[in-house]
């Protein structure tokens, strides 16, 4: 059994239309203070009623039942509507702030029959997913829906079925509770992870990389593409706590290497000793080829490489920046420390350094040999830090520049890029320049093979139309 599940508060202008068999609607009565004069036979099998609020009462939950619909149940209301359930139809469900080993224990050996029991909880690692995962696996006869919320949601409902669930939540458009996800946020990783002998790109990083243009961009191209991979954000706390994700996953999934972003770039390189300085593309393979080398750690051959600096580069020559202009670097992080060994390595000299946080700059510029900005107008601007993503940001405290690369892409905002283009200062945007990384990227994952760039061009460009 299979249920993908779409959720929406209802509405009078029509019921939901009907769908795959395996695709339901849930629909929230929360706000229907009119709910009397609803039409409960019109409810088709594929439509999942509840509601969570004040407005729970038993001529509600009678009403529920007397439909074709599946009714979800808060398993804490149940001893009040149990005279009133058809456990055919009833998902039994219970939701906890956090993780609760012992509340978990006692809903899923519950004595109350049902059709499916949902499990949900804000998730703080992924050893409380694991947990959970092995508690489920002691009652294999009952159908569980479970599905975390908070930053491990996309990555947990995305797997679902690899965590002993039997469907997934999302939000048909906004989320009906906080930590829910959007369809639009989910539907090109789930159209790719039930797709058969899918391959898994992880993407590493904090809670950020659940915006990661990976996911928002990278999936919807490689549908378009025909490729047979999909990424996967991971919000790890650390590096070892990615090494777990991955160890767990790799026993049943075939993973094709690590998408990463701030703040492992640096750390992995380190951990997996690399020796290269910060990455962002790591290939995994079982088999040598001529750019990979055994790693004991992961027990794979590792090629690995930092496609941003590919980008940089481009985004150079596209804007015909000389190796004598004075460029202005604003980030503290590993694009940052990546972008002055690659500049220095062009042949730039004049190479200054900002940052949000003045001590971590002045630090930075020490130990890279670089420049402390100046009031000075600099012949380029590149931004590898959030800076501009948020209204409170001041971009007046940045000096003039005369081009600009970007780096972060619209969350939904790029004020920095708006700025820009408002003075007729010449942009090498985020997406152009996330699109430059990720054609580089995938080169990589795809190594020895190559991969098809004018075929995610026109993708892309398609994309873009539609």
């Amino acid at each position: 059994m299979m249920m993908i599940i779409e959720c929406q508060h209802y509405s009078h202008q029509g019921n939901p239309r009907r769908l795959h068999k395996d695709y339901y609607t849930e629909l929230r009565l929360d706000n229907c203070q009119n709910w009397r004069s609803i039409d409960f036979d019109s409810f088709t099998r594929n439509t999942i009623l509840t509601c969570k609020g004040e407005l729970l009462c038993r001529e509600l939950v009678s009403k529920m039942f007397s439909s074709r619909a599946l009714v979800d149940i808060e398993v804490d209301d149940l001893p009040q509507y149990h005279d009133l359930v058809d456990p055919k139809r009833l998902i039994l469900s219970l939701h906890l702030p956090l993780h609760d080993e012992a509340r978990i224990r006692e809903f899923i050996a519950h004595k109350q029959p049902a059709f499916v029991y949902k499990l949900v909880y804000e998730a703080d690692t992924f050893g409380e997913i694991k947990n959970t995962v092995d508690l489920l696996d002691q009652q294999a006869d009952r159908n569980f829906i479970f599905s975390v919320t908070g930053k491990w949601a996309l990555f947990q409902r995305s797997l679902f079925d690899r965590f002993h669930s039997c469907g997934l939540y999302m939000a048909a458009d906004k989320p009906l509770y906080e930590g829910q996800p959007q369809k639009f946020a989910m539907i090109f990783m789930l159209a790719r992870v039930l797709s058969p002998d899918i391959e898994l790109i992880l993407v590493a990083g904090d809670e950020r990389v659940n915006t990661s243009g990976s996911l928002t961009m990278g999936n919807h191209i490689l549908e378009l593409n025909g490729e047979n991979k999909v990424f996967i954000p991971v919000p790890a706390k650390n590096i070892s706590e990615l090494i777990e994700v991955y160890s767990y996953l790799r026993k049943s999934e075939h993973i094709v290497g690590f998408t990463v972003t701030s703040p492992f770039k640096a750390v992995i390189s380190e951990h997996l000793k690399l020796g290269t300085g910060p990455v962002n593309s790591i290939q995994l393979l079982s088999e040598r080829h001529d750019r990979n080398f055994y790693n004991e750690n992961l027990d794979m051959y590792l090629y690995a490489r930092n496609t941003d600096t590919l980008a940089l580069e481009v985004g150079l020559s596209h804007l015909d920046v000389a190796t004598s202009n004075s460029v202005l670097i604003y980030g503290n992080g590993a694009c940052a420390k990546a972008f002055i060994k690659r500049l220095k390595r062009l042949g730039f000299t004049n190479i200054s350094l900002m940052a949000r946080n003045p001590a971590k700059a002045e630090a930075l510029c020490k130990d890279y040999g670089v420049l402390p900005a100046s009031d000075q107008v600099y012949d380029l601007l590149i931004n590898a830090s959030p800076l501009g993503l948020s209204e409170a940001d001041d971009l007046g405290s940045i000096p003039g520049f005369r081009k600009l690369i970007n780096l972060p892409l619209a969350n939904p905002l790029n004020r920095l890029e708006d700025l820009s283009r408002e003075k007729q200062i010449p942009v090498f945007s985020a997406e152009t320049f996330w699109f430059y990384q990720f054609s580089e990227q995938m080169q990589i994952f795809c190594y020895p093979h190559p991969f098809d760039l004018d075929k995610v061009k026109t993708a892309l460009k398609s994309s873009n139309e539609t």
